[in-house]
């Protein structure tokens, strides 16, 4: 390599460092597999709802946190993580809602090294037919798997609902689990607790699933006292 190729090579690779530097600094967008696997891979994830905090309270992704974009127009707010390499996703209402972008460069600027954006947002959640769950719906007490593994294992008093469509359930469920939909939950239905004291565990896909928190719901409206979520789901059941 000649001194003027030497030289030419210089100057490419120093008008490239900028952009080297963005790259290595910028958010990655993820998609709704992408999102629900690494929120079911039960590892250190926070998920923050950027909206603000009304309808974050109607409703948001299960898992997630509410921290409204206007916090972050000045000093960092409070609620962050200490751990600055914690895999963080945002989202908002989606399609040309810019505010968990916006998020998601703040987070950067304040030294965070894994920083997401859920591009489609809680609009593309919900064609994708998925269910969104509120403060108040979240709220119902969960069960771990190992106690729900001892409850089946004794044989107790238990009903486990499965929340998902026929059609999922017919394709793999737990064991002694009956199906039963959010729009077939109402007395009568077939597989509907038919006492009012029986416990009453729900679950759905994964950890991200809104389905049996909000069958959960319905049933405690019904008058089911002894109601929990089974939040792990199908995803969180040790494969035989």
């Amino acid at each position: 390599m000649n001194g003027v190729t030497r030289f030419s090579f210089l100057i490419l690779l120093l008008s490239l460092l900028p952009l080297l530097a963005v790259a290595s600094d910028s958010y990655e967008r993820i998609d709704f597999a992408r999102l629900t696997a690494m929120i079911d891979a039960g590892g250190p994830l926070l998920v923050v709802d950027t909206r603000a905090e009304e309808p974050y309270a109607a409703g948001h992704i299960p898992t997630a946190v509410n921290l409204p974009g206007y916090q972050f127009d000045k000093a960092e707010p409070a609620g962050l993580p200490a751990n600055r390499d914690l895999p963080i996703v945002t989202y908002c209402n989606g399609g040309h809602c810019g505010i968990g972008s916006y998020v998601a460069e703040r987070l950067l600027d304040f030294g965070y090294s894994r920083v997401y954006v859920y591009e489609e947002g809680i609009d593309g959640w919900k064609k994708r037919g998925q269910e969104i769950v509120g403060t108040k719906q979240e709220q119902v007490p969960r069960i771990a798997q190992p106690d729900l593994a001892a409850l089946l294992a004794t044989g107790a008093n238990l009903r486990l609902i499965d929340a998902r469509p026929a059609a999922e359930f017919a394709g793999r469920t737990l064991p002694q689990a009956v199906n039963l939909t959010l729009a077939a939950c109402k007395p009568g239905a077939p597989n509907w607790p038919p006492a009012a004291d029986e416990t009453v565990v729900v679950f759905g896909q994964g950890l991200w699933d809104g389905r049996p928190y909000r069958v959960a719901d319905c049933l405690r409206a019904w008058g089911r006292r002894d109601v929990r979520v089974f939040a792990a789901g199908l995803n969180g059941w040790p494969a035989k």
